[in-house]
């Protein structure tokens, strides 16, 4: 069955090109009807290359990126296009979603890398900056932890079970955490919910999670987000700080 983004672009295709030739036929002016019809058509066509082109060309520079390096590249139920793999020994996932805007604003894609981190991460760990709404809910800073670092606290939100053992893990990550937020200001960094419950995959205790918006799909781009996640996810998994 075709995927549903499909089926609309092609509903909303069609309805561009009818108004427009209905437009075009009741324009007095010949010259006046052809612009109208052109204008409808370029209009389609930027839908096509947005919804329906740009996509499948992403997917297929995902499958490229993947097969060169070994990873597994999936593609979602809906056309998205995901990575699994093992960068210098630290698991990772990639992928992108899109959701539909309303008011007829098109769809927003994102593209997203989770690299696992190793050792012991704090239970009840979430590390992300106070102006990356998508990640506060009705629980937020209910279990919120102070380092006594002012410009630390102010610029992330540290959540975590035990403040001792949160404050701690934290004390040497200072740099790392200070780097990413800066290049990242939707990241977030997390440990498990529940004692003994792995965070991530692979049985790892927590893990780094990186968003950015669009669709990245040059060699470069994934390489640099991807390379970024790992190192990311490394450096807060040795505690070394800068």
């Amino acid at each position: 069955m075709p995927q549903r983004r499909y089926i609309l672009t092609t509903l909303v295709v069609a309805c561009i090109l009818g108004a427009g030739f209905v437009v075009s036929r009741e324009l007095a002016d010949p010259m006046a009807g052809h612009v109208a019809l052109a204008a409808a058509g370029l209009f389609a066509l930027a839908i096509v290359r947005s919804s329906v082109l740009r996509p499948l060309l992403v997917t297929r520079r995902w499958r490229a990126y993947g097969a060169a390096r070994g990873y597994e590249t999936l593609i979602g139920k809906h056309g998205e296009p995901r990575m699994v793999g093992d960068e210098a020994g630290l698991g990772f996932i990639a992928a992108q979603s899109t959701s539909l805007l309303g008011g007829g604003g098109g769809y927003y894609a994102r593209t997203v890398v989770t690299a696992t981190i190793e050792g012991d991460v704090p239970d009840g760990l979430r590390i992300y900056r106070r102006d990356a709404l998508e990640w506060m809910h009705q629980l937020s800073g209910l279990r919120e932890v102070e380092t006594g670092d002012d410009a630390l606290d102010q610029h992330l939100m540290i959540e975590g079970s035990d403040a001792a053992l949160t404050r701690a893990w934290i004390a040497s990550r200072r740099g790392v955490l200070d780097d990413v937020a800066n290049k990242y200001p939707r990241f977030i960094a997390y440990g498990a919910e529940i004692d003994g419950i792995p965070a991530a995959m692979g049985g790892a205790s927590g893990a780094i999670t990186l968003i950015v918006v669009g669709r990245r799909s040059r060699e470069d781009e994934l390489a640099e987000l991807i390379g970024d996640a790992c190192r990311y996810a490394r450096e807060l998994q040795n505690g070394a700080d800068r």
